[in-house]
């Protein structure tokens, strides 16, 4: 089982839903990437909410990853509009610095003014069986039944990376 801690985001102001909280935590990872110019990481927020693993559209140009004849996909947007989105089949890797996954998915490439892509239920989520460990400020992932790839144990190991 790979663990991974909450990432702290300093706040620009306090907010009403975590009075005097001067963080938030939120479940982030990098996420490996191979494409054409290589295997590069991005920085994922991991959401249950989100339909698919989307990356900033950029990513992809970066990756050597040409979009123009890529199949065309949608999915709904948290305010209710239909998002569509060219999505290519990849390889992806991630790890704790103990454990790693790797896998082939088929993901999303959207424009996006963020930085970061999210990780969401095709894709990535579908594929793990998460534990979200609020208190804590961690999160785990464990390769499930349905994972399609090969998930392997350093056997050196490390501390979490």
């Amino acid at each position: 089982m790979m663990r991974f801690p909450y990432t702290p985001g300093r706040l620009r102001r306090l907010i009403a839903t975590t009075p005097g909280a001067i963080y938030r935590y939120a479940p982030f990872i990098n996420i490996g990437v191979t494409g054409p110019n290589g295997t590069m990481a991005h920085r994922m927020r991991v959401d249950t909410g989100a339909d698919d693993t989307v990356f900033p559209a950029s990513f992809a140009v970066q990756l050597g990853i040409d979009l123009a004849n890529a199949p065309m996909t949608e999915s709904e947007s948290v305010s209710g509009g239909i998002v569509r989105y060219p999505c290519m089949r990849v390889t992806l890797l991630v790890s704790d610095g103990i454990e790693y996954s790797i896998w082939d998915a088929v993901v999303g490439f959207i424009p996006m003014n963020r930085q970061y892509g999210l990780a969401g239920l095709a894709g990535f989520l579908n594929s793990f069986d998460a534990a979200f460990l609020g208190e804590a400020c961690e999160f785990t992932l464990d390769p499930n039944v349905s994972f399609p790839g090969q998930h392997m144990v350093n056997p050196r190991g490390s501390d979490n990376g």
